[in-house]
């Protein structure tokens, strides 16, 4: 009534109509429509001083919910959220429902600190989450009784079904692959969410051997085959949207071992400016690729978001009045208007051989998707000399090491100098969770660690380091946001992942630098005299927005705390 959400003849009407004791007023008011479940939540939570915790597109975790039972968790309308330091924060519709605090707190043996959550969210969340492990179970014993003959009919495909059920619930995690670990008597199923794996589910051998030769005749690989590695992919459809599959089994030490690859088009397929480039590294970018012909590169560890980049570069420079060509291992996804190849060794279409073959379709825009030798190197090389944009990847940690890298491979200086264009660095690091986003103080060995960062990137830079625009003060009482951790996030505080970068435009200066053989801190000391600073300054940019935290800045980048 205070904040004006119902009228005191709301108030009186409810009193009147509510069912006994047994019905809060709260309650009462959703029932009869005078308040929705999330002002409920909203005014809990200021009445009571406790966390409201939004549940809307939550992740599970699946280590917190198993410490309930689910006949507890659905009988009292509660689910635990974190574990942090001995105590479980436990989102409840009713935080004063005691009955449910004492139960809590006896089945998983921690001290209980409550939170405020939207009913309708609470309800939302457990039939997705248990709905699932439903369904996975009931898979499970359909494919058990497959197994020992025992089928019925409506159970034509139980092994299908089982699968169906597992990408689904990968899917809806935002997992980008799904591992099948073979055990001395089970299976451990991992999904890796924002680059971290976690264990979801485990298989008994039985019901993994027909998974697996599911696996193979869907992705038209040998089933009798179990001592060599075979490659395939599978299309499937999961909640009305096409999802590609890259299947990948190699026989292990108990087993095969299977990684399928989540490929969802409509989620990873992205424009240039969406991927995260600060505005001068854009420039760059955009200045190479404005070049008339040249080489471009993607170079970082595997894992790292290139292949991402390169698809968001061709998006941005095809048209119909370009020839676009790409050769890759495997086609990850495909394009409207591009002509893509893929690599098939077993029938000799190896890169070199393939980009032969591109490079006399009258291509303007070529795409090699891995420069592994010096003959792929060098044919590259040598188109992007002759008029052609070529984009590629290489295997190297940083922009600079490119050129050593592509030496040893046995690429002529002046070859080198000529062709490229420009080099793109990058690495994925996990992005702070938005829903539990907070201040804290810099620690004094993270601020240890930004001043030695400081010192190193002004060491490259030499006469240039007072051009360097450092983000952070080097004082005490900085701060930089973190996730405290949220349902959104699965109590782990990162949800999503953010790409930091190293462009450097190949300019006169650092062509002149190649032909000369200069050393790689020599190439890098004239790339900082054009202001392309480091992956760990483009970190750190990141960190300073609120993006990204000093921990994830220092992992990517191979550093430790000082």
């Amino acid at each position: 009534m205070e904040s004006g959400v119902v009228t005191e003849a709301q108030v009186a009407e409810v009193l009147a109509a509510k069912r006994g004791d047994t019905e809060r007023l709260g309650e009462a008011m959703v029932r009869l429509g005078f308040l929705t479940d999330g002002q409920l939540a909203e005014v809990l939570h200021e009445q009571l001083r406790l966390p409201l915790v939004s549940l809307t597109q939550a992740a599970a975790n699946s280590d917190v919910l198993r410490l309930l039972p689910e006949e507890m968790i659905r009988r009292h309308r509660i689910l635990p959220i974190r574990l942090e330091a001995g105590r479980l924060l436990l989102g409840m519709s009713d935080p004063l429902d005691y009955y449910a605090l004492e139960d809590a707190r006896l089945a998983s043996g921690f001290a209980i600190d409550p939170a405020v959550v939207v009913r309708s969210e609470l309800e939302t969340f457990i039939e997705r989450y248990f709905g699932m492990k439903q369904s996975l179970n009931d898979s499970l014993q359909a494919v058990g009784r497959q197994s020992s003959g025992r089928v019925h009919q409506e159970e034509a495909s139980p092994v299908g079904r089982l699968l169906i059920q597992l990408l689904t619930h990968a899917v809806r995690a935002r997992a980008s692959d799904v591992h099948f670990d073979p055990g001395e008597d089970t299976v451990r199923v991992r999904f890796r969410v924002d680059g971290v794996l976690h264990d979801e589910e485990h298989l008994p051998m039985n019901v993994y051997a027909n998974l697996l030769s599911r696996v193979k005749i869907l992705s038209e690989l040998d089933i009798t085959e179990h001592r060599l590695p075979q490659d395939g992919r599978i299309r499937v459809m999961i909640d009305q949207r096409p999802i590609d599959l890259r299947v990948a089994i190699l026989p292990v030490m108990r087993g095969e071992k299977v990684v399928l690859r989540i490929l969802d088009a409509r989620s990873q397929l992205q424009t240039l400016s969406g991927l995260g480039f600060v505005p001068d590294n854009l420039v760059r970018m955009e200045r190479a690729l404005s070049s008339n012909g040249g080489l471009i590169l993607a170079v970082g560890p595997t894992g790292s978001g290139k292949t991402t980049t390169l698809y968001a570069v061709l998006q941005q420079v095809s048209s119909s009045a370009i020839n676009t060509v790409t050769i890759e291992d495997p086609v990850e996804f495909e394009i409207s208007g591009i002509s893509q190849v893929a690599v098939n060794v077993n029938t000799g279409l190896t890169f070199s051989a393939g980009l032969r073959s591109i490079l006399r379709q009258d291509p303007d825009v070529v795409m090699v998707g891995e420069i592994r030798d010096e003959e792929t190197a060098e044919i590259a090389s040598r188109a992007a000399l002759t008029g052609h944009l070529v984009l590629s990847t290489l295997h190297t940690l940083g922009a600079m090491e490119t050129i050593g890298r592509l030496r040893e491979m046995g690429l002529a200086p002046y070859l080198l100098a000529s062709a490229i264009r420009g080099v793109v660095a990058q690495r994925l690091l996990r992005r702070i969770c938005r829903g539990c986003a907070r201040p804290r103080l810099i620690a004094a060995p993270e601020r240890a660690w930004i001043h030695e960062a400081y010192r190193r990137e002004c060491e490259e830079a030499g006469s240039y380091a007072d051009n360097i625009q450092w983000p952070f003060a080097d004082q005490e009482g900085e701060t930089v946001l973190e996730g405290k951790g949220c349902s959104d996030c699965g109590g782990t505080g990162l949800r999503g992942r953010v790409a930091i970068h190293e462009v450097i435009y190949w300019d006169e200066d650092l062509r002149s630098g190649v032909l000369e053989e200069a050393s790689e801190s020599e190439l890098r000391h004239r790339a900082r005299r054009q202001g392309a600073w480091s992956l760990v300054y483009d970190g750190l940019v990141k960190v300073r927005r609120g993006e990204t935290t000093i921990a994830e800045v220092i992992r990517s980048t191979g550093g430790q705390l000082i």
